[in-house]
């Protein structure tokens, strides 16, 4: 079983990272728009938050590789011993070439494909978190086929209901995994599957969960189930609660800025909610483990699957500033970069050429499509920025490269500083002709 704990690797003290790097400097090298990753802020991000987890040890790290499956990222984090969670195709093929053995990887999804199951069991993959009893029945029939036995884990749905203002999340209870009422009664279901262990609870409190007690509840509930099947034969070795931890430079603003009242909330100072950080979050969840592990006779692992919070505040976006028409801003950056319009959180913007002076008015900064919606922030404080500006959208590292879309534009190029400072281009920025490749005439033998 892998112990990230026990690799060799660890970061280099001094290295570059967003906040000391030179971005007017950097974006003439890199051109605009363009996204920059930099592998020392994720290499001190995971020693962070490995040692906020250390009381509870045995932990597992498995990073959530659809938040950002850039090269550079991947290879950094296998490096350091994470383990990895994929949901696809392209997660797989991406952590294949960082090099993450199969023994670190743990496969999520509610509709997983039979090929790529195949090849993880084929693989060696650590465990397969179930969805449903079709899913349990299809991994035990090609298991048997491999003539291996499958370590598997069950993934249990919402263990709380959301606040009543997170009116979509409501929309979208128990869309994923078994019921805690089910749970149980799925150890025969399991045994009569065959080649299956039933070894892991997975749960997912919650995406910038900002306070420690939704993970705490999380953690009871799921330590209260594996006792109880313990007494039906069936130990829990892994408890593993998702993802979910906030990326801590992100501001929390509980109703984003271009709403209504948003002006007079946030002179009343209800705009933006307390938060704990994501460390102190890490640290109640080792000290509850602790507890619980005591309280039930249970020595199950405590697993996370950490995406946003390790690499969200390692990237960047680099752009410049247009054309002016107060109050509006417009950059060659736009809601295609960075497609994950975060409705309580916001980014944080950068005017280095400014760096100092005091903001003039409000600005709406926009991105070039034609397109209402492509207003990165809006009613955003700031000195007065002229054109040519270098503009820096930082906390940009998580949910942007991977989601980000070509509609009237082709993709930015990605570039990684890494660990030593050396700029390195990581993927080429595409072209319109890049766009439009796989299109096939009308009256082609494949149309």
């Amino acid at each position: 079983m892998f112990d990230p704990a026990a690799s060799p690797a660890r970061p280099t003290p001094g290295g570059v990272t967003p906040e000391a790097a030179d971005l007017c400097g950097l974006a003439e090298r890199t051109g605009t728009p363009a996204y920059v990753l930099f592998e020392q802020t994720l290499r001190d991000g995971y020693a962070a938050l490995q040692a906020a987890l250390a009381t509870a040890e045995p932990v597992r790290l498995y990073y959530s590789v659809k938040s950002n499956f850039e090269t550079g990222v991947l290879a950094a984090l296998c490096d350091l011993g994470c383990g990895a969670e994929i949901s696809g195709s392209v997660e797989r093929l991406a952590i294949e070439r960082a090099g993450f053995p199969w023994r670190r990887v743990i496969v999520d999804g509610p509709l997983k494909d039979e090929q790529e199951l195949t090849r993880a069991i084929d693989g060696g993959v650590h465990l397969i978190n179930v969805e449903s009893e079709a899913e349990i029945a299809t991994v035990g029939r090609l298991a048997r086929r491999a003539g291996r036995r499958v370590r598997i884990g069950v993934r249990i749905g919402p263990l709380r209901r959301p606040a009543a203002r997170h009116l979509v999340l409501r929309s979208y209870e128990h869309k994923f995994g078994f019921r805690l009422s089910e749970v149980e009664s799925l150890a025969e279901v399991i045994r009569r599957a065959g080649e299956l262990e039933w070894a892991g609870l997975m749960t997912h409190v919650g995406s910038q969960v900002t306070h420690a007690e939704p993970y705490l509840q999380a953690l009871e509930e799921c330590f209260g189930v594996a006792a109880r099947l313990r007494q039906r034969g069936v130990h829990i070795e892994e408890i593993n609660l998702g993802g979910g931890l906030p990326a801590d430079t992100m501001v929390n603003l509980r109703v984003a800025r271009r709403f209504g009242l948003a002006p007079l909330w946030e002179r009343l100072g209800w705009l933006q909610a307390g938060a704990q950080s994501s460390l102190s979050l890490a640290q109640r969840m080792a000290e509850h483990a602790i507890a619980l592990r005591r309280q039930h006779q249970l020595p199950a692992v405590l697993a996370l699957e950490p995406g946003r919070t390790l690499v969200a505040g390692a990237g960047l976006m680099l752009g410049r500033v247009r054309v002016v028409k107060p109050p509006w801003v417009y950059i060659d950056v736009s809601l295609n970069d960075l497609p994950e319009k975060l409705s309580f959180s916001e980014w944080r913007l950068k005017l280095p050429a400014h760096a100092g002076a005091a903001a003039t008015r409000r600005w709406h900064f926009a991105g070039p499509t034609l397109a209402a919606q492509d207003v990165l922030l809006y009613n955003h404080p700031a000195p007065a920025p002229e054109c040519g500006d270098t503009v820096a959208i930082l906390d940009t590292g998580a949910y942007s490269i991977a989601r980000a879309n070509q509609f009237t534009r082709p993709r930015a190029p990605v570039y990684f500083v890494d660990r030593h400072g050396q700029l390195h281009l990581i993927r080429r920025a595409e072209t319109a002709a890049d766009v439009l490749h796989t299109q096939l005439p009308v009256g082609h033998s494949g149309y």
